[in-house]
């Protein structure tokens, strides 16, 4: 009962994901939440008012001007009884309302009218969200405070493939579990965190890389800004859509990663390197297409990438500086080595030879490994989840920082 006694408010807008809010609907009860529900007009043509009234327990509100027995505006009723605010789905008409103020409808008119935290989970057809209006909009509600919910990528209703499709209902109700649990204890902190995985060209079509899905880095990201913090996001190759941050920096290779990097360092208060960064690079690169001719293939001698966690460990001050190892074997060990050897604070531990955990599963077999050993055990558990704890330690750390720094050089000593 991750949710026991809070008030949601969901708001379900018009597209072929509608459908889905039965079980979101069904799941936030589920978790302990007190839930209303509020429908644009369109929506109740996918979904009936009166199945999430069955669901939720209480009445669906659709139209603004329907009568009622009770003695109030119900939109602004409505507007002052959530601890959160969550429309989903969020097709791209609705999202382009409320970044601009309309207030057509009920959902829209209670959206103005609500004062506690809103969450937005996007639906809608690929190249509808992939469209410069709708992120632009998108933008305008992130900056006045709403949280924005990443998307799935896959076959939409309409055929298309790509980044579109409603999050899974399972991680929308986690990512609502996670906000109620959330404090904005890394306000005015600078974080810098580095995503997806990079590409080491061979010719003109062949290069060296690895499976990163990128979707550790992006709940890496969405944890910081949940939390309050400014986020650098030092990209490579991702599979998922890119995650907002303050400030985008977009890579292809090891060698431009730590270029980027390195601009990006002075200032920053945490480093997080959750990158999947290639360790070997070819010597020489070939820009026309390498011929296949005769019978032996060619010889492709590699050179090391540059080893920027190694780096970032030897010139940090007093940046925390976080690292991820990846292992099929003797993770622990390893893992203290790394930890050691490129002097980070904490190393978090997972492995890639486990059924659906690793790069492109949204679980990992994870633990965290900082300079008094492994802190738990290795155990499954979800990105979005790791991502909190990742959080939580830092936050733990800095005030212990803080208290050390209050007390006295004797008390030091003794400490």
């Amino acid at each position: 009962m991750g949710l026991e006694n809070k008030k949601i408010l969901v708001g379900v807008s018009g597209g072929i994901a509608a459908y889905k809010s039965a079980e979101l609907v069904r799941e936030l009860v589920k978790a302990g939440a007190q839930v209303r529900v509020c429908m644009t007009e369109k929506a109740s043509r996918f979904i009936t008012p009166f199945t999430l009234e069955v669901l939720s327990g209480h009445f669906v509100y659709v139209d603004i001007f329907e009568s009622s027995q009770r003695q109030t505006i119900e939109h602004v009723a409505l507007g002052e009884w959530p601890d959160l605010f969550l429309i989903a789905p969020a097709t791209a008409q609705t999202i382009a309302k409320l970044a601009n103020g309309f207030a057509d409808n009920f959902l829209t008119t209670t959206f103005l009218v609500a004062h506690c935290p809103k969450m937005i989970a996007p639906a809608m057809n690929v190249h509808m969200y992939e469209h410069p209006l709708t992120q632009e909009n998108l933008v305008k509600l992130r900056n006045i405070g709403v949280a924005i919910l990443s998307v799935d990528s896959g076959e939409l209703a309409c055929g298309a493939v790509g980044p579109g499709r409603l999050l899974e209902i399972e991680k929308i109700v986690e990512y609502v579990e996670s906000f109620f649990r959330q404090k904005k204890d890394l306000a005015h902190k600078k974080i810098l965190i580095t995503a997806g995985r990079t590409l080491e060209p061979i010719d003109s079509v062949r290069y060296i890389s690895n499976h990163s899905s990128g979707k550790m880095g992006a709940a890496l990201v969405e944890a910081a800004l949940q939390r309050g913090a400014e986020v650098t996001l030092v990209r490579g190759l991702m599979d998922i859509p890119q995650p907002w941050a303050q400030r985008v920096e977009r890579i292809s290779t090891a060698e431009e990663m730590f270029k980027k990097v390195c601009e990006n360092l002075p200032g920053q208060d945490i480093v997080i390197m959750s990158a999947a960064v290639s360790d070997y690079r070819p010597h020489q690169y070939s820009p026309e297409k390498m011929k296949k001719e005769g019978q032996g293939a060619p010889l492709i001698s590699l050179d090391v990438t540059p080893d920027i966690l190694k780096y970032i460990g030897e010139h940090k001050q007093k940046t925390c500086v976080i690292g991820f190892a990846l292992e099929t074997s003797g993770g622990p060990e390893r893992a203290e080595k790394k930890l050691k050897e490129k002097n980070c604070d904490l190393v978090v531990l997972n492995y890639a030879n486990i059924p659906d955990s690793g790069f492109q599963s949204d679980y990992l077999m994870a633990t965290l490994v900082d300079k008094t050993g492994p802190l738990l055990p290795i155990e499954r558990i979800s990105k979005t989840r790791l991502a909190e704890l990742v959080f939580d330690w830092i936050v733990r750390q800095l005030s212990q920082q803080k208290l050390n720094s209050t007390l006295n050089p004797i008390q030091a000593d003794v400490e």
